[in-house]
């Protein structure tokens, strides 16, 4: 059995030693679950085993916001091929960078309904470009502060 945690987390010490944290994710209502119990804890020995700390770590102690905008987000990890109809996401998503430097102060679901327009797409197309560049992590925002398709855009960083 190959066993993986969610998050290695490698530090430096102040006399340049590393040190690793393992965090494991899981829901609550998971842990309900005995085989579920059972394979975290093969897991926290395994960790410690290596040296390592090892935390388990579920919505409860998480900001609730945190988990909302994470939730929404995972729906868009892929998007679907005839929901492009062969157009390439990274044209779009330079097309919904541009019109949000155009209209910084106007609301993203406006902002990306003017692409969907200017471009062809279909509606809801440049919301979901949107919110796909930012679940692979192409686009980076405050995942803290809920994000709300009627205010501005908040894109942070394109990278």
């Amino acid at each position: 059995m190959v066993m993986t945690v969610d998050f290695l987390v490698t530090r430096r010490r102040g006399d340049g030693q590393r040190w690793f944290h393992a965090i494991s994710v899981k829901p609550s209502k998971e842990l309900a679950i005995i085989r579920t119990r059972e394979k975290l804890e093969i897991e926290r020995l395994g960790c410690i085993s290596l040296g390592w700390r090892w935390a388990l770590v579920t919505e409860k102690e998480l900001p609730p916001t945190l988990c909302g905008n994470l939730d929404w987000l995972d729906q868009w990890h892929n998007i679907p091929e005839a929901e492009l109809r062969g157009r390439d996401v990274n044209a779009i998503a330079a097309c919904i960078l541009e019109a949000i430097c155009q209209e910084p102060g106007n609301a993203l679901n406006e902002v990306c309904a003017s692409v969907d327009r200017l471009v062809g797409l279909d509606a809801g197309t440049g919301l979901t470009v949107f919110a796909h560049m930012l679940a692979r992590k192409r686009w980076t925002t405050d995942l803290l502060s809920p994000l709300d398709v009627n205010r501005p855009a908040p894109i942070l960083t394109v990278g």
